[in-house]
């Protein structure tokens, strides 16, 4: 597909993205990616997206800038942001951040407000692809070796950049390619790609060398953003914070919690636990959760799990006292809910209750758009 094909059968991605977005679009962009590598189900998908949400009021806000990789990345979480808020917590919400407007959250309900938050990582192995896809007119398998001196899970700027001096390293090694260099291999320190003829009978791929110790959000990037976030609270109004994680890092509720509530420890013995004290103040409304979430004894494990004096997580501030909670996509398409039982200052318990799920999440896949 070429950039005319794609404008005629996708006008209303097109119209979003401007006149001169092709020439302007990083390699790795999402739109530019998909239609250079044929991904036609993306392209879809983001036409569903566009269709089902007020997405030319969302988008006054990035006026000249969803060419870039990071501003259609926090555009089309926005997307994501309303139809989450429409699915779960109000019908109809009023669009508020818009061009213009100034330090207002993105959505409105009648008692409360969202604010959404992007949080990324690396893609820059994509722009491999794409050298590969222009280069070569013809049929290919590509076999890209991630080796361990590639941070898959870059998601800072200091490792960010590092992943794309590796990638330009490699693209540099690859040059120029036709079919007749094929089969083809390249190796830098951080890469190993062969690029194969059609019948080779291997199969094509990114492939991950070894086994890679994950942190957790190891950058914070959750209570980071958590604490941003929380300057749009108005008035009496409980705000959720929508995350959507792009990245591979955090897959499950329990390592939400662990950096919102806090990280539980567990005991060996009834005699020697410690409970936080910011816990133990949130006992009696939150009893039956916090039990649930490891924070205070009361399960049925052996040890005697609970949070400690010291390692609350980022809702224990005051300065986010005016946050209700954080609702989280994974990047495995679940939605899950984590309440702030630290705050009186707004219901959050009530937003809990309206909710009802507990630690069960819910689906918002492609297919659900």
């Amino acid at each position: 597909m070429d950039q005319d094909e794609f404008e005629e059968q996708y006008p209303e991605i097109a119209s979003l993205l401007g006149d001169d977005w092709w020439s302007k679009a990083d390699t790795h962009h999402q739109v530019y990616f998909s239609v250079v590598m044929d991904n036609w189900r993306g392209l879809d998908y983001y036409s569903r997206l566009i269709g089902r949400t007020p997405a030319e009021e969302i988008a006054t806000e990035y006026e000249n800038d969803l060419y870039s990789m990071r501003g259609f990345d926090s555009f089309f979480s926005e997307l994501i942001g309303y139809v989450a808020t429409e699915r779960w917590l109000c019908d109809d919400p009023g669009v508020l951040d818009v061009k213009g407007t100034t330090g207002l959250p993105e959505y409105g309900c009648e008692d409360l407000d969202v604010e959404v938050a992007c949080i990324r990582e690396s893609q820059e192995t994509k722009r491999i692809r794409v050298h590969l896809a222009e280069e070569l007119n013809c049929e290919y398998k590509p076999v890209i070796r991630k080796k361990h001196a590639y941070n898959n899970y870059a998601s800072n700027g200091e490792s960010w950049a590092e992943n794309e001096r590796q990638v330009d390293e490699v693209i540099d090694e690859i040059g120029s390619l036709s079919v007749n260099d094929l089969p083809v291999t390249v190796e830098t320190d951080a890469f190993e790609v062969e690029v194969l003829e059609p019948d080779s009978g291997e199969l094509g791929g990114i492939i991950q060398s070894g086994l890679v110790g994950i942190t957790p959000d190891e950058n914070e990037k959750i209570p980071g953003n958590v604490r941003q976030k929380a300057a749009k609270q108005r008035g009496e109004r409980p705000l959720i914070v929508f995350i959507d994680m792009k990245i591979e890092t955090v897959h499950s509720v329990e390592e939400v919690v662990e950096k919102v509530i806090g990280e539980p420890y567990g005991y060996a013995s009834e005699d020697d636990v410690e409970v936080s004290s910011a816990v133990q103040d949130a006992t009696s409304v939150w009893e039956n959760y916090l039990t649930e979430v490891g924070a205070i004894p009361g399960g049925f494990d052996r040890t005697y799990p609970a949070i400690r004096p010291g390692d609350e997580g980022v809702f224990a501030s005051d300065d986010v006292s005016g946050v209700a909670g954080v609702m989280v996509r994974f990047s495995h398409n679940e939605v899950a809910y984590v309440p702030n039982v630290y705050t009186d200052d707004v219901d959050a318990k009530g937003v809990f209750n309206q909710l009802g799920w507990g630690l069960d999440t819910r689906s918002l896949k492609p297919s659900d758009i």
